[in-house]
Parts: C-alpha cells; sequence; structure tokens
C-alpha cells in the first residue's frame, strides 16, 4: 500500500514538473519579443528572462533524467564538453563569457522542448506560433505608429545611404518589439514555418493567422524575409524537377544573398564613402560601384582577430570595443567568444541534426515548403549573422525530427 502511494505521490510530481516546464517555456517565448523590447530602458528584465532560462534548464534536466535519456543522448555529450570547455577556460585562464552560458542554455532548453520528452514537445509549435503573433503585433504597433503618430517606438529611420535604398531619401524600417527589422523576421518567420505543425487555429482561424504573419513579414522589409519569400518561389518553381536541380538553384539563390549582403551594389555618387554600409570602394563598372559592406568588413575584422588568437578565445566584448561592432558571422562569432574547440562542436552539433534528417527532409518537408524555405534561410543567414543564442534558429532545427515523427506516424496509419 505504501509502495502504491509512493507511486502516486511520484506520478503527482513528476505532471507538476512538466507543467511547470510548459508554464516556463511559454513564458520563454512570450516574453522573448517583449524582452527585447524593454531591455534598453529596463535593466530588470534582462534578470527576469535569464532567471527564466535558468530555470527551464534545470527544469528540463530533471525530466530528462527521469527518463533516463541522458546515458546515450549524442546532443547532451556535446553540450556537456561546451560546459567543460568554459569551466576549463575560467579555470586556467580566468575567461568567463556570458554569451556562450546563453547559448549552451538556448541550445539545452530547445533540445528538450523539440525532442526530449512527447509531451512537451506537442506543445512546441504552439509555443513558437504564440512567440509569432506577439512579434507580429510588434509590427502591427509599428505601422500604425508611423501611419498615425509622432512616436518611434516600434520603427527606426535610417540614413539615406542605406543598402538598396533608392540612395536620396531616408529609409524606414519597422523592427515591432526587437532591435532590428531583421529580429522580427527571424521571430515571425519560425512562426510561420511551424503553422501546420499547431494545434491552435484550425480553418478559417489557420487561414487569418497564415496572412497575418506573411503581411508583418512583407512589412518589415527585412533581407531575411526576402530570402524566405525568394526561396518559396524556387521551391514552387521547381518542385517537378530533380532533387539535384533543385540543391543546384537553391545554392545559386544562396551565393547571390551571401554576395549581395557582402558587396553592396550603387550607382556612383548616392551614397557616402565611408560611412557604416559603405566602407570601402572595391572596382567600378561604368556608374555602378561594388563596394564593400558592413558584413564584409567585419568579415576582415573577424579573420583579423581570430588569426590573432588562434588557440584561446579572443573575447567578444575586445572585440566589439577594438571594432565597434560584432562579427555579424556565426562561425566566427563562436570562434571569437568560445574559441576553436567550441565552435567546432556547436557546428558538428548543426551538422549532425541536418544529417539525421536530411535523408527525410525531402519527403517529409513536401506538405510543408515553407518549413523547408525558413530553415534553408536560417542556414544561410548564419553566414551574416549569429543564432548560437537564438531561440527561433535551435526551434527550426530540432523541429525537423517533430515533421519527421509525425511523417512516419502517418505512414503507420496507411500500413495499417
Amino acid at each position: 500500500m505504501n509502495l502504491k502511494i509512493e507511486g502516486i505521490n511520484f506520478s503527482m510530481s513528476n505532471l507538476i514538473i512538466k507543467n511547470l516546464a510548459k508554464i516556463n517555456l511559454y513564458l520563454i517565448f512570450m516574453a522573448l519579443p517583449i524582452y527585447y523590447f524593454s531591455r534598453d530602458f529596463l535593466p530588470l528584465a534582462s534578470y527576469i528572462f535569464i532567471f527564466l532560462l535558468l530555470s527551464a534548464c534545470f527544469i528540463c534536466f530533471y525530466i530528462n533524467v527521469q527518463k533516463d535519456i541522458l546515458g546515450l543522448n549524442i546532443f547532451f555529450v556535446m553540450e556537456c564538453l561546451i560546459f567543460l570547455n568554459v569551466l576549463v577556460f575560467f579555470y586556467f585562464i580566468n575567461y568567463f563569457e556570458r554569451a556562450l552560458i546563453i547559448s549552451l542554455s538556448v541550445m539545452y532548453v530547445s533540445r528538450s522542448l523539440f525532442i526530449s520528452n512527447t509531451e512537451i514537445s506537442s506543445h512546441a509549435p504552439n509555443i513558437v506560433i504564440v512567440s509569432g503573433l506577439i512579434g507580429s503585433l510588434g509590427i502591427m504597433l509599428g505601422l500604425y505608429e508611423l501611419l498615425f503618430t509622432e512616436t518611434n517606438f516600434f520603427y527606426q529611420t535610417t540614413s539615406f545611404d542605406y543598402p538598396y535604398s533608392d540612395g536620396m531619401n531616408q529609409t524606414i524600417l519597422i523592427n515591432g518589439f526587437f532591435p532590428s527589422a531583421n529580429g522580427s523576421a527571424y521571430c515571425i518567420g519560425a512562426s510561420l514555418a511551424f503553422i501546420n505543425m499547431q494545434k491552435i487555429f484550425y480553418g478559417y482561424a489557420k487561414k487569418l493567422i497564415y496572412g497575418l504573419l506573411i503581411f508583418c513579414l512583407v512589412v518589415t522589409k527585412a533581407k531575411f524575409a526576402a530570402l524566405v519569400f525568394a526561396a518559396l518561389l524556387v521551391l514552387y518553381c521547381f518542385k517537378k524537377s530533380t532533387e539535384i536541380r533543385l540543391y543546384v538553384m537553391l545554392l545559386c539563390l544562396a551565393a547571390s544573398y551571401i554576395f549581395f549582403s557582402h558587396i553592396v551594389l550603387a550607382p556612383s555618387g548616392t551614397y557616402i564613402l565611408p560611412s557604416v554600409h559603405f566602407r570601402e570602394l572595391l572596382f567600378s563598372i561604368g556608374d555602378l560601384d561594388f563596394i564593400l559592406g558592413n558584413y564584409g568588413i567585419h568579415k576582415i575584422f573577424s579573420f583579423q582577430a581570430i588569426s590573432s588568437n588562434l588557440f584561446f578565445p579572443f573575447g567578444l566584448e575586445s572585440f566589439e570595443k577594438i571594432y565597434e561592432g560584432r562579427p555579424h558571422f556565426m562561425l566566427g562569432s563562436l570562434i571569437i567568444t568560445g574559441g576553436m574547440s567550441i565552435a567546432l562542436i556547436i557546428t558538428t552539433y548543426i551538422v549532425l541534426i541536418l544529417i539525421r534528417n536530411f535523408s527525410k527532409i525531402p519527403s517529409s518537408i513536401r506538405g510543408n515548403k515553407i518549413y523547408l524555405s525558413v530553415l534553408f534561410s536560417f542556414l544561410v543567414e548564419t553566414i551574416n549573422w549569429n543564432f548560437a543564442n537564438n531561440f527561433y534558429f535551435w526551434g527550426i532545427l530540432f523541429g525537423l525530427f517533430i515533421i519527421n515523427i509525425e511523417k512516419e506516424e502517418e505512414l503507420k496509419k496507411i500500413s495499417i
């Protein structure tokens, strides 16, 4: 009788822990846009977010231990290696990088949310959708503010030499709750990718959410949004082509995007040289100039920093002081903040996720081209930004496991 009561108590405690995990994860994703919006003028927001993140780590760790999945889980082993690397740097060279701890925490919580526990994983798409809707609210507020008010909390006005503007007028970008329009685009793009897997909206409501998210993604005018729509166009135009031809077209799209992100094309006399986005004139063809842009110059800075410190982290704070900006390069950022070893482990971590799902991607994704477009865009955008601490990036990667699980369940039903 006592054993039975103990079993019931143990089950109840597990249920409470799982409910706490769900609430915690919903709060993290719902708070993300608000956190980015409020952290500059409300320092307490950063501490609240870190508290939620660390508590999510401990709760997820407890749940994973109860399910006995840690022993042979390759992802957990690699996360431990990263953590050990951080401890070694801290102990031997007194080096501590806050960004690495946050990145490791975000990776672990994302994996736990999407692939470690079936009961929690079923909520993952819903959580991302809710976050995307909050991000969309920020864009709608920015649009309203731009059209009807004189404040600018939710949009920014950039100088007239913004890349690929008309070169004559200031450029207005609607950021929403995030520090940049790209940040909002990442949030909304991830939400759009998961809309077929969520279990909140159905029928007409689902179509309305589709329309809202697509509209808000367009309103951001972010280059990431342009890449998502371009990838989607390629997938539809070449859906009847061979997989090799499709991959070649996507590779060409990626190469073009990377080129135009780093080398800005502009008519002579329509920009200021040097400036933030126009760093150095490379060459001209007639009246058309090819200029090294902001992302391009920071790649050069990244390589300089890495070459001067091959075996130990250069440090993000040191990089920002010397070069007045961030590396704008995921692999470079990882080497600068955590050294070569951590960069290799995290890169291997990402490659392993893709390898485990790559053979199933074409068949599993066929009914969800938007997901593949967003996944492709995030992977390409790693050349321009560091997503190591971005929930939306890891969510898209780990979401492949959910897609493949659902596909396998459908096949089982058909066979039965």
